[in-house]
This record gives structure tokens, sequence and C-alpha cells, in this order.
């Protein structure tokens, strides 16, 4: 199977997918589509980087700066992946446009330059919403991820020229103040992880706390709720990398 294929292929490419299909869903959920839709929309996100199996994998995992040359041969993977998709059973337009479209931005103005004038499913915008939120909060070769709301700020600041505006809006709003994987400082001073958000914009929380206030790892696990009315007790956020938390391993 395709899944198959991407996971022999490389270990981040077929994680990201598989994210990338999941947070779709979600985007598709904020924006209100129906059942259908959203199956559509996962799909896509889950084959939306299959291209890449035809470029050199060193080439995806490069530590450094890629060459001009190397992504050229990046910028190709949209295509190459819609040429496998479009020779699968039973796959419909909106998962190719997926496929295809999600490097394109909001301003048409990404790759492939040949794209720009061709309409594309609406999907195609709320699967780049998924990618690109996954490819900020993940651990690359050539740098290292920004927490949940750090990538939230990022794409807002994008909003209208590479995200589509109200798409986008939609999706912040579902995700809420503090998303899955947001490390934060407690008001008695304990260090602890989002592991559940309310996606109804309450602001209802499932914490679980990584360090007592005194700094020291807790021996057990420790999960602390918090309603909508006790959101004051988060003080602030935590930069998971600086304070050397692996989010991979707690998630």
């Amino acid at each position: 199977t395709a899944l198959t294929l991407i996971k022999d292929y490389d270990n981040y490419t077929f994680h990201h997918s598989v994210n990338v299909a999941v947070i779709s869903i979600a985007v598709g959920r904020a924006c209100g589509l129906e059942e259908a839709q959203m199956r559509t929309l996962g799909l896509g996100g889950l084959l939306h980087d299959l291209g890449k199996l035809k470029i050199d994998v060193g080439i995806i995992n490069k530590p450094g700066r890629l060459t001009l040359e190397e992504f050229e041969k990046i910028k190709k993977h949209p295509v190459h992946g819609a040429g496998i998709v479009e020779q699968m059973e039973g796959v419909s337009r909106e998962v190719i446009d997926i496929v295809i479209g999600h490097h394109l931005h909001y301003n048409r103005q990404g790759y492939p330059d040949d794209l720009a004038g061709r309409p594309l499913s609406p999907l195609t915008d709320m699967a780049a919403i998924a990618d690109s939120y996954d490819a900020m909060t993940t651990m690359r070769s050539y740098r290292r991820p920004v927490s949940p709301r750090q990538a939230m700020r990022e794409m807002k600041a994008t909003s209208g020229i590479l995200l589509h505006p109200e798409y986008l809006a939609h999706f912040l709003k579902y995700l809420g103040p503090y998303p899955v994987g947001t490390v934060v400082r407690l008001s008695q001073g304990e260090t602890a992880l989002v592991t559940k958000a309310d996606t109804e914009g309450r602001c209802e929380l499932r914490l679980k706390i990584l360090f007592n206030k005194e700094g020291k790892k807790l021996d057990r696990e420790h999960f602390v709720e918090l309603s909508a009315g006790e959101s004051e007790r988060i003080v602030g956020e935590v930069d998971p990398f600086l304070a050397g938390i692996d989010l991979g391993s707690l998630l």
C-alpha cells in the first residue's frame, strides 16, 4: 500500500503523513465539513507527500541548507505525487488536488508554478494548514520544532498570504489558547504538559505535571484538570527544548 511505501522510505515522512491526515480532519471539523468530506480530506493528508518517494531521501533529510538544484527537486514532489495518486483506483479529484496543491499557498504564489490559474478544491487549503502546523511543531534534521502556541502565532502572521484566512481562523479557534503539546508553568510553580484541550472554546484542559515547584521530575504520573474558570492558573509557556523536555516521548 501507499502507506507502507512511505514507511519504508523515511520514518519522518511516514509520521508526518499520518499527523497531517489527523490534523486535516481537525481542520475540516473546525470548518464544519460533513463526515464524507472529512474522510476525503484525511485521505488527501495521508497521501500528500507521496511524491517524495521519487526524491533521494538524503535530500529530504539533509541537515543543512538545500542547494538551488536540490530545492528544485523538492518542488517536484507534488507533481510526482499527483501522478502516482491518479493511477490509484477510486481516488477522487479532491484528493489529487490536495496532493498537487498543498504547497501552492493561499495567494497561489507557491509551487508547482504552472498551477497558479487552476481551480482547486477548498480541501487543498485545509490540508495546507495541517501540513504547516505539523511541520512547524515537529523536530526536523535541519531545525528544532516550535511550540504549538508559537506555531499558531506564526501561522496567523501568514493568514491571507500563505494560508486561507477563514479556514485558519476556524482552526485556531478550534485549537484553543493552549493546544495539546503546550508546556506551561502553573501559578504554584509546577511545569505541566497539556495532554487534552477542549475543542469548543471553553478552555477546559487536562495537564500532566512534569516537574514540581522545586523543579524536580515527578516519579509517578499526576494529572490535573482545569475547568473553564481555572485557566488563570497558567502563568506562562515553557520552551520544551530549552527545558530539556522530549515531547515525542510524552505525547
